[in-house]
């Protein structure tokens, strides 16, 4: 698997859905993918709503799972989520440059409204990056340039799924991320514990996600055990 901190590598990328009130694994995955962000969706919007028989709610994840078109896919069914963004911040060049967030979009004119009270209208479309481009020319005789640009023209993107994005970052609260962190966290280093300090014994895609199902398996049942005792779980299980 691909690596970006380390090149190739002899490994999987975990994925772990897990629930918030009782700490248990719903779903989860091994894959080969490099990053996250095309993970949240088969991960939670569809392998765990199947789980949980349709009764998924709300989604929680970090910003490594920032993906527009997932994250609108999930809205549209109903989902509430909550995911951090995760982009680059322009703050080269003198001084600290405005930020896109000192933009305004006017939806009915599909441009900008920069805070020298200038239009940036639509220019091109990035389709690899799923971005429409805005810019204006002139920013070099406007008095508000050394915050904004070194440049005569500021340009300014918005993605395809911008307004999914924006939705998901607000409701990204910090006490939600930290609840995230204090919830699903703690299943990684576990997992790692009982897998020999996550170094898996099997070789092969397959194997190895039988090998990972079995050490959740033995985590959901600890922490079963630790909710309802062994007489409480065995009732349950009669």
């Amino acid at each position: 698997m691909k690596s970006g901190r380390e090149g190739m590598v002899v490994g999987y990328n975990a994925q772990n859905a897990v629930d918030a009130e009782y700490q248990l694994v719903v779903h989860h995955e091994l894959t080969q993918a490099r990053t996250d962000n095309q993970q949240r969706e088969p991960v939670t919007a569809a392998a765990t709503q199947e789980a949980l028989e349709g009764e998924l709610e709300t989604v929680v994840a970090d910003a490594g799972y920032s993906n527009g078109e997932q994250i609108k896919g999930s809205q549209e069914k109903g989902v509430d989520v909550a995911v951090p963004p995760n982009r680059a911040v322009n703050n080269q060049g003198a001084g600290e440059f405005f930020q896109k967030s000192d933009f305004t979009y006017l939806a009915e004119e599909d441009a900008y409204r920069c805070p020298a009270g200038k239009l940036l209208h639509h220019k091109t479309i990035n389709t690899r990056q799923r971005m429409h481009l805005y810019a204006r020319t002139g920013c070099s005789v406007c008095p508000l340039q050394a915050r904004c640009t070194t440049a005569d023209r500021r340009w300014v993107t918005r993605h395809f799924h911008e307004e999914a994005l924006r939705q998901a970052q607000a409701k990204a609260t910090p006490e939600r991320m930290i609840h995230r962190m204090a919830t699903v966290e703690p299943t990684f280093a576990t997992l790692k514990r009982l897998l020999n300090k996550g170094r898996l014994t099997c070789w092969g895609l397959s194997s190895a996600h039988s090998e990972y199902s079995l050490g959740v398996l033995s985590y959901n049942l600890m922490r079963a055990i630790n909710i309802l005792g062994v007489k409480g779980l065995l009732a349950r299980l009669g």
